[in-house]
């Protein structure tokens, strides 16, 4: 009987039986090596690893996932995954595994329970033919993380918020100030027209009251000691007024004393008809005036109101 067995295709020769215990402890030890293997890799990452068949049965799993059903990796081994799955988990499991066999491809998804959420991972092991095998599962809690990212994401709108209110009383003060400002150049320009109407005032005045007398004592008898007084007085008079001249147009000095006048109702705003009446003259001799103006000033034969050429003159 014994001669007759066979070795693979040929009958058994002396050694054979040696050379057959070589191949299985050299596989075995290869087996072990490879487990080993297999075992530094799991461990080597914090996540929950685990490799099942497509059956679910645990083929190999980590220290940290295997703690986590209260089990060690060898007690763990030839367990059916889904009968000590949480039974919420369990659909959602199978769903994905599926996935994987069918598809072949890598299937990622997050799963939150208990107040805790997880990121699942599952990779593919095919044999040669393209066919899955078995596959990885790798779980990482990320409950940290994401209450980390939500914390963040609420002090970013925080910021934003305080950002956006704070840009808007900006924005708002910017606008105060906007109005503030045009009220003071509003301001300025009625203090410039003011001191405008003053100086103008007062050249009038002085042209009309001052100096006809001081001609009329000039032209009179007079001891030296008078014409010297006179002289100081207009020398005074023309020091006084010198600011104010120097900033009005000589057009608008070049004109009379009634022309000035005239003038300076014209930019009151005042009509000939108004002007005729306070200066107890006939409208026409107000129109008389009024075209002198006009030619003193540059304008006779153009189509420039008046009022507002007088009141562009500085």
């Amino acid at each position: 009987m014994t001669d007759k067995m066979t070795y693979g295709a040929r009958p058994l020769q002396p050694g054979d039986k040696e050379k057959k215990d070589d191949l299985l402890l050299a596989a075995s030890s290869a087996l072990q090596a490879s487990e080993q293997t297999l075992r530094v890799l799991l461990d080597s990452t914090h996540d929950l690893a685990l490799l099942v068949d497509t059956e679910g049965i645990v083929l190999a799993s980590n220290k940290n996932l295997a703690g986590a059903f209260g089990k060690t990796p060898e007690e763990l081994r030839g367990t059916d995954i889904y009968t000590i799955l949480p039974p919420e988990v369990i659909e959602l499991r199978k769903s994905k595994a599926a996935e994987v066999m069918r598809t072949r491809q890598p299937v990622r998804y997050m799963e939150e329970r208990s107040g805790h959420c997880f990121d699942c991972n599952l990779y593919p092991i095919m044999d040669k033919g393209g066919n899955v095998t078995s596959f990885t599962v790798f779980v990482k809690d990320i409950t940290e993380q994401r209450q980390s990212e939500k914390a963040l994401h609420t002090v970013r709108e925080e910021l934003e918020q305080r950002v956006k209110e704070r840009t808007g009383e900006l924005e708002e003060k910017a606008q105060n100030l906007e109005e503030v400002n045009t009220a003071l150049k509003v301001l300025l320009k009625r203090l410039d027209e003011d001191k405008k109407a003053v100086e103008e005032k007062i050249l009038f005045n002085l042209r009309q009251l001052v100096e006809p007398l001081l001609e009329k004592l000039k032209n009179g008898r007079q001891t030296e000691r008078q014409k010297n007084l006179l002289d100081t007085l207009e020398s005074n008079l023309k020091e006084i007024t010198s600011p104010f001249a120097r900033r009005m147009s000589n057009s608008f000095l070049k004109l009379t004393p009634t022309e000035i006048q005239v003038a300076n109702f014209i930019r009151q705003g005042k009509t000939t008809k108004e002007i005729a009446e306070m200066l107890n003259l006939s409208p026409k001799t107000i129109e008389f005036h009024r075209d002198n103006i006009r030619t003193k000033i540059g304008i006779k034969n153009k189509k420039i109101n008046l009022r507002t050429h007088l009141l562009s003159i500085q």
